[in-house]
């Protein structure tokens, strides 16, 4: 570039000279002579006269204006000069041949353009339009001329392909149009005026454009390491944008929406240009505060506690903390900080009311609203246009400026909306349920997005299987917790039995919860029944028969209260131990679930697995402790435990409850006579016929031996009295243990007890009972002998 700028001053002061030199009085030869000379400089240097190109349209300008100044012969010479000053470089040097053919093609080029000029030129009248129409005779013919030259040397054989290819690569239109305007302007100078002046002006002209040459270079290089600066700056600001949206899948496009209504709504309100760029940077960065946010509360699928709702409320003052660092030009952090203020004054952080909001605050305060009320959320899904309007008109003057509203108004009748919210009433498309984890977006962002939800999910529900060891509460949670990670309307938790291919409701949460409590459906029958079969999770619409369940399929039985769902979600439970244990039942009254939606639920549901087989086995082991292993009837201490429960119970209730105690009569026989073995079938017969003569929620015991317990919620005296009887029967028709000689014929002694009539306290009842029992033994003890 300094070479440029010392060549540039050199080449004028070498002018001044031949100026001197001449100046007793120019004559043609003298005047093609610096044509010459500034054609061989031209090439030397590559100066760039007219473009930024090695100096050859500047040749070529030379070439065509001295033809029309000198004729044919002045063409001729200052075009082959040309072709050898270009070949002054080593770096671009051309064979001999091709240098003869270039130079040849040069000069018969320049000689036909100032033959055609001077032909007109002199055969017409002079005047203006003469002096026009030669020099577009002689453009022409110089273009034309150059152009046949060259197509014909290109199909000389001998020619390189790179000189073929520079041969036919000639801009002529460039040619035509520089040599043309440079030519008129020489020629109607050389005829108007003095050439003395022009040639010392000329000097002066080429030499400041060579020093501009020498600058812009630098000029050019220092804009354009602005401009990356720039771009720089603008991609740093996108990917922190991109990072905070990143976090959350379902905001990914959260701040371009955002950003596109706001300014949607500040033209319909006429914000300045100033204003707007303001409003832009405002939307581009108003969840910056949530980079501070933990993301175990930031990506919480369900419903945030009072403290983690502070720590959310905390962002847009976090968020202009940080922008007050950056100069921006205009009160960026003041719009991030209100836009979550309202209008009445209940919003955060400042409580600020009515028009004490920033303008721009209440705008993106809208917009933001609006945005999130149209997109989906973990914990439900997205509103369409109709509803979300509805909110917004009817929270004007409440949480929204109503002017702003009003403006929203105008940018949805001028159809302004972004393209995200035009058909948003169409937005909600069903998905194949087998196909949903095949489609899922290559989006860096939304990878990381899913997995952090996922952890975030995967992590509460681990926390529940800590906090409780009991099924029935760990089931109860889980299905509250589910119910609020993942938007529907009713949660269901099916558990199959391990003894047989029966799944049953185990826990529901919802719509429905009466209908589909006792629920139960077999193993390969139905979307649930299939799920827990294969493994393998469904998506699908709800079908009546997938379950049984009396209340559930008669359909005349219910009430106004039930609701029809419309799609259902099923994920198996699996553990490592005991395979499929049961299954997860999602659904939905009001829309589809998505794919975000099963991959979050199968996510999920190996936790659940783990927290359910937990429990499971606590519940084994406490069984364990409070059951007796041979009949598996409960033992002494579980009727310790519970006596005293129940009759607290009646007490308060003011109801009844019996005791009954039962004794084997025979039992030592069958010991003695047909060994212990015998002796356990008897116990465990017995079990079963105490089981099948009960209630559902009555209560039996091995208290010891061959002695038995019964506990009779609310049964009266005439009521244990018939089960007595039913207990009695069912024992006399058991057939004989062993045979011939040895056969042993068992029975039983029954005795009750009713509170209060019998006592008072669990111990009297037991006490009475057990009395009344050896009484009825003795009786038959008497009658058989």
């Amino acid at each position: 570039m300094r070479t440029s700028g010392f060549a540039g001053i050199a080449f004028g002061l070498f002018w001044l000279v031949l100026l001197v030199v001449f100046s007793s009085g120019l004559n043609t030869v003298s005047q093609l002579a610096i044509y010459a000379l500034l054609v061989a400089f031209i090439g030397f240097r590559r100066a760039h006269v007219i473009q930024w190109d090695d100096g050859s349209a500047a040749m070529r300008a030379l070439t065509f204006g001295a033809a029309i100044n000198f004729g044919g012969l002045g063409g001729a010479l200052v075009g082959a000069l040309s072709v050898f000053a270009q070949n002054m470089d080593k770096q671009t040097s051309m064979p001999s041949r091709e240098l003869i053919t270039k130079t040849a093609l040069a000069a018969i080029a320049g000689a036909a353009a100032g033959a055609v000029h001077t032909l007109v030129y002199v055969t017409s009248p002079y005047s203006l339009i003469t002096h026009i129409l030669a020099l577009m005779a002689a453009a022409l013919t110089y273009v034309l001329v150059s152009a046949a030259a060259h197509f014909i040397a290109s199909s000389m054989e001998g020619l390189t392909a790179a000189a073929k290819k520079a041969l036919t690569n000639n801009s002529y239109s460039q040619d035509l149009a520089i040599g043309f305007a440079l030519a008129a302007l020489v020629r109607i100078i050389h005829s108007e005026m003095n050439t003395m002046p022009i040639l010392l002006a000329l000097p002066a002209v080429y030499l400041a454009r060579q020093l501009f040459g020498a600058q812009m270079p630098t000029a050019i290089i220092q804009a354009n390491c602005a401009q990356d600066m720039s771009n720089v700056y603008q991609s740093a600001m996108q990917a922190l944008v991109s990072a905070i949206d990143a976090r959350d899948r379902f905001t990914r496009m959260h701040t371009a929406n955002v950003g596109m209504l706001a300014q949607a709504i500040g033209r319909r309100m006429g914000l300045s240009e100033q204003d707007m760029d303001c409003l832009e940077t405002a939307c581009l960065f108003h969840d910056i505060g949530k980079l501070w946010i933990p993301e175990h509360i930031l990506l919480k699928p369900g419903k945030l506690d009072q403290k983690q709702l502070a720590k959310i409320q905390c962002h847009p003052a976090l968020g202009q903390r940080i922008l007050d660092t950056v100069s921006f030009p205009y009160p960026v952090g003041e719009i991030v900080r209100g836009h979550h203020e309202r209008w009445d004054g209940a919003g955060y952080p400042d409580h600020l009311k009515g028009t004490d909001i920033p303008l721009g605050a209440r705008i993106l305060c809208l917009a933001d609203v609006f945005d999130a009320m149209m997109s989906k959320r973990l914990y439900r899904p997205s509103n369409d246009l109709t509803e979300t309007l509805k909110y917004v008109h009817s929270s004007a003057g409440i949480h929204f400026d109503p002017d702003v509203v009003s403006a929203l108004d105008e940018a949805i009748r001028h159809d302004e909306l972004p393209d995200a919210y035009r058909n948003a009433a169409l937005s909600c498309i069903k998905l194949e349920a087998n196909s949903a984890s095949d489609e899922l977006s290559n989006n860096p962002a939304d990878e990381a997005s899913v997995l952090g939800s996922e952890f975030v999910a995967v992590f509460e529900i681990a926390q529940i299987a800590g906090s409780s060891l009991e099924l029935n509460q760990v089931l109860d949670r889980l299905a509250d917790k589910i119910k609020g990670m993942i938007s529907c309307s009713t949660c269901t938790i099916f558990m199959r039995n391990p003894d047989s291919d029966k799944l049953a409701v185990a826990a529901v949460t919802g719509e429905n919860e009466p209908y589909f409590n006792g629920a139960v459906t077999t193993l390969g029958r139905g979307q649930t029944g299939m799920v827990a079969e294969t493994g393998r999770g469904i998506i699908a619409d709800y079908d009546s028969r997938d379950i049984s369940n009396p209340k559930l399929m008669k359909s005349g039985t219910r009430s106004s209260s039930w609701v029809t769902p419309i799609s259902i979600m099923v994920v198996p439970i699996a553990t490592d131990e005991s395979g499929i244990i049961g299954t997860i039942n999602l659904y939905h009254s009001k829309s589809v679930f998505s794919e975000e939606d099963m991959l979050l639920l199968s996510a999920v549901a190996p936790e659940v697995g783990k927290a359910l087989q937990k429990a499971l086995i606590f519940q084994q082991n406490s069984e364990s402790a409070v059951t007796d292993v041979m009949t598996g009837l409960h033992n002494a201490r579980y009727l310790a435990a519970h006596l005293e429960d129940e009759v607290k119970t009646a007490k308060r209730l003011d109801r009844p409850v019996t005791v009954v105690c039962m004794d084997v009569d025979y039992f030592k026989n069958v010991n003695d006579t047909l060994g212990h073995q015998q002796g356990d079938q008897v116990l465990r017969d017995m079990a079963d016929i105490f089981r099948e003569q009960i209630r559902e929620g009555d209560i039996v015991c091995r208290y010891g031996g061959d002695e038995f317990v019964v506990i009779l919620p609310g049964s009266t005296r005439i009521e244990s009295l018939m089960t007595k009887r039913r207990i009695e029967v069912a024992v006399d028709a058991l057939p004989a243990y062993g045979s011939g000689a040895t056969q042993v014929q068992v029975g039983i002694s029954i005795g009750i007890a009713t509170y209060p009539e019998d006592g008072n306290d669990s111990a009297a009842l037991l006490a009475r009972a057990d009395a009344n029992m050896y009484s009825a033994k003795k009786i038959k003890k008497k009658s058989a002998a």
